[in-house]
């Protein structure tokens, strides 16, 4: 199959044969969040679920912190988002239209972004907009233009760092921008399109290509520094993974199920993995596109593929600690002595991260016509708030499960599919939904 034809599958086209109208491409108009009670998102029965082990003790969390800013995608450059601090009620505070929604050729795929008090994305019409994290109102906007192309505009994202933002768009271009005056700072030309956000850390962007390419830039200049090739592969999910970096190393996936550890400072290769399933033979472990983003915590890589394997990897000798034979699209979140995930078959799951053994389990419903299974949910996130994992639905959903034993915990309905993955700054939950909306909750 053409990289044309796939690419324009959502993020979590994991099913094989769900159909793009089933999984929520549908232009919503109504600005009005819903009142009541939705139905319970959990299924009663979990026969297919992982098991959970009997000899793992409860889920220890760590403190919650205060968190004022999300400079970049997953947080910081290692992706381990820390537990944030979150009242126990909250509610939709303010909604913001953005300028541009999601449709078959344009996709609304960045994370919002937060520093110094604004929230900011990248819309699918070249704008990076600002809103004002306390009330929503809109603060600026500027067009990023770029070059003439007759691609689709499918993704692209931000960072932030002293005073800079860090732009990649699906027409192979990166941008540094002064984020006070809008003022082009430098700009770089990559060999394919970039559908991810980048990555900044210690003085360098890390961006990944469509291509399998990892370029790294001055982050100052714009200089290219070094840049490393992966294997090319033909076929991938929408979007991209962003690389993790921390103590310098980069741990960096791509869309063919590599993962390489290379040194920062000058890209030469540590050690190489590939993540794949040599178990499953369905359409899934055909396709073994690392999309979640790696984590990096306390000297251990954890790394989630689509094709159906999890795994975690020593970060400076490569050495695989553990593997479990599930996978999934979603970046996890590690906290504590846990590490949490949605896999493909749209469970949540607590292993211990020390173990790769199971806590706990709890299935999510995979269909909004269970009857007729049809309609594919696609469950985004989560990130750990206020002791709860937050996630979206492509339904229209804001989930919210206890931490401690996966038991449901908050839900609310919003106006619009959401393909996004909820962030949590400063006792706030921002939502995006494909129908152009930014949603905060507090």
């Amino acid at each position: 199959m053409k990289r044309g034809i796939l690419l324009l599958l959502l993020p979590a086209l994991i099913g094989g044969c769900s159909k793009l109208e089933q999984m929520g491409l549908i232009k919503g108009e109504n600005k009005v969040m819903p009142a009541g009670e939705r139905e319970s998102v959990l299924l009663t029965e979990e026969t297919t679920a992982p098991a959970a082990a009997k000899d793992v003790g409860p889920v220890v969390l760590p403190k919650a912190e205060v968190v004022k800013q999300w400079h970049q995608a997953g947080q910081n450059a290692a992706h381990a988002v820390p537990h944030v601090q979150l009242a126990k009620d909250i509610s939709p505070v303010w909604e913001a239209q953005l300028s541009a929604s999601s449709n078959r050729n344009q996709r609304l795929l960045c994370e919002p972004i937060v520093a110094d008090g604004l929230v900011m994305l990248y819309t699918p019409d070249s704008y990076v907009t600002a809103y004002d994290a306390s009330t929503g109102s809109h603060k600026w906007s500027f067009q990023i233009q770029p070059e003439e192309s007759a691609e689709a505009n499918l993704g692209g994202g931000l960072a932030y760092n002293d005073g800079k933002l860090f732009v990649t768009t699906p027409f192979a271009e990166l941008f540094a921008i002064e984020m006070k005056s809008g003022k082009p700072l430098w700009s770089a030309k990559t060999n394919s399109p970039l559908r991810s956000a980048p990555t900044v850390s210690d003085g360098r962007v890390y961006v990944v290509s469509l291509e399998n390419e990892l370029t790294v830039y001055d982050e100052n200049t714009g200089k290219l520094l070094w840049k490393h090739e992966g294997v090319s592969e033909s076929s991938g999910l929408l979007g991209g993974c962003t690389p993790s970096v921390h103590n310098g190393v980069v741990i960096v996936p791509y869309s063919s199920g590599e993962v390489y550890a290379i040194q920062a400072d000058n890209g030469y290769p540590l050690w190489t993995e590939t993540v794949s399933s040599a178990y499953r033979t369905d359409s899934i472990a055909g396709m073994p596109h690392i999309r979640a983003k790696p984590v990096i915590k306390d000297g251990v890589a954890y790394v989630v593929s689509q094709a159906g394997r999890c795994a975690a990897f020593d970060v400076r000798a490569g050495e695989m600690i553990w593997n479990r034979d599930f996978g999934g699209a979603e970046t996890p979140v590690v906290a504590g002595d846990s590490l949490f995930m949605v896999t493909n078959d749209n469970f949540v799951i607590c292993l211990d991260k020390s173990t790769g053994k199971i806590r706990w389990t709890k299935a999510l419903h995979k269909w909004t016509d269970e009857s007729q299974n049809k309609g594919r949910i696609v469950w985004n996130g989560p990130v750990l708030a206020g002791s709860r994992l937050f996630l979206t639905g492509s339904h229209g959903t804001l989930l919210a499960l206890d931490a401690k034993d996966g038991s449901k915990a908050y839900e609310h309905a919003v106006s619009g599919s959401v393909v996004i993955p909820p962030i949590a700054v400063d006792g706030t939950v921002y939502v995006v939904t494909e129908s152009g909306s930014l949603v905060a909750f507090r």
